[in-house]
């Protein structure tokens, strides 16, 4: 039997309410409550994660829009903690781009008198290189950093508890399995992780997920079939939403990256 832990009662919490990706389902609830916790004081005014963001140029295109989204909701600070990040941000982005600029003016006056093409072109290259690594950044977008640590640890706990606890190997049986990124990512887990019964937790990992994917199948046939004129009732189950599911199947929730 695993030691009951937030980790593991969050699992079980998931495997519980809902008949997706139980691992998606807690994603997409960590990164709701990620968002205004990075617009608290004590995380906004923190130098060395102000540094990361500066590092990874703000955050990755789909976070610098739920953070600003957060940042205008009632009881917020009307986007006071998301203009500090990005001040920082854009003080940054603009030293990098003049002293690029400035690089390149210089290669400009000279080059066509001293160097030749070739030698200038290198350098115009090398310099407009330098300006997109500036502007890529040196780290990962935090929110992003944060949120796959988090599910790397879910992971690792997940394959732990088939490991060692029959029941919650009982109740996994009998769900729906996961998204195949997350899938792929388990098997490689419950492969990398020194565990006692390895064989029996990736068998079952496949067998749940083997029948996962037939579901998909078979409600992509049945909502196919739904717009066969020669059928006289259409059905109205499960393959309604065949195409909403088999989405989440097979890229995992929106934003997930892993």
């Amino acid at each position: 039997m695993v030691k009951k832990d937030i980790t593991t009662l969050d699992i079980l919490d998931a495997f519980q309410k809902v008949q997706t990706c139980p691992l998606c389902y807690l994603w997409t609830k960590s990164e709701e409550r990620l968002m205004p916790h990075l617009l608290t004081n004590e995380v906004n005014m923190d130098p060395d994660f102000r540094a990361k963001v500066v590092n990874a140029r703000g955050f990755c295109n789909r976070h610098m829009h739920l953070l600003y989204n957060t940042a205008y909701t009632p009881g917020s600070q009307d986007g006071l903690g998301y203009a500090l990040y990005m001040l920082d941000v854009v003080k940054t982005l603009a030293e990098n781009v003049q002293s690029v600029r400035s690089s390149i003016i210089n290669v400009n006056t000279s080059g066509s008198r001293i160097l030749g093409r070739r030698e200038f072109a290198k350098l115009l290259k090398q310099a407009i290189m330098r300006l997109e690594n500036n502007v890529k950044g040196t780290e990962e977008c935090p929110a992003c950093e944060y949120l796959k640590q988090l599910d790397a640890l879910r992971r690792g706990t997940l394959i732990r508890m088939l490991d060692e606890d029959v029941e919650f190997r009982e109740i996994f049986s009998k769900s729906r399995g996961f998204c195949i990124p997350h899938f792929m990512s388990l098997v490689k887990t419950a492969s990398d992780t020194k565990i006692k019964h390895q064989e029996i937790v990736l068998n079952l990992i496949f067998e749940v997920e083997s029948k996962n994917i037939e579901r998909l199948q078979t409600l992509l046939k049945k909502f196919i079939e739904r717009f066969d004129w020669r059928r006289e009732q259409k059905s109205y189950g499960e393959e309604v939403e065949a195409n909403t599911i088999v989405k989440s199947v097979l890229k995992g929730v929106e934003g997930l990256r892993i």
